[in-house]
């Protein structure tokens, strides 16, 4: 957790909003910097390699076929977001709970 620490510190030093060190969650942006990293070394940089050119066809690139070559760069700037805004409750209270069936079943009306 500490390089996810300092990685979220890179990253909030470019931004203008300040967060408090109990507002910070560097975990799961964590995750989606390394997944860009490792996206972008296979995606551009070992195109041409056979162990790659594998690992890309049957992971991001069986399902998003040549846009997983841009896939580094959607990831990294959904990290970016993620290092920076605040966490609020109300958001992971209905991120973490998914509605029960009842709620979104359709109510009849009684005649």
């Amino acid at each position: 957790m500490g390089m996810a620490h300092v990685v979220g510190g890179a990253f909030r030093v470019l931004g203008k909003e300040t967060l408090a060190k109990a507002e910070r969650r560097d975990g799961v942006p964590f995750l989606f910097f390394l997944l860009a990293i490792a996206g972008a070394i296979v995606e551009w940089f070992l195109a041409s390699d056979s162990a790659a050119s594998a690992l890309s066809t049957w992971t991001f690139g069986l399902l998003l076929g040549r846009v997983a070559a841009a896939l580094p760069v959607v990831l990294l700037l959904f990290a970016a977001w993620l290092f920076s805004s605040r966490c609020s409750s109300s958001w992971r209270s209905m991120a973490a709970v998914p509605p029960r069936p009842s709620m979104l079943a359709r109510r009849r009306r009684s005649s």
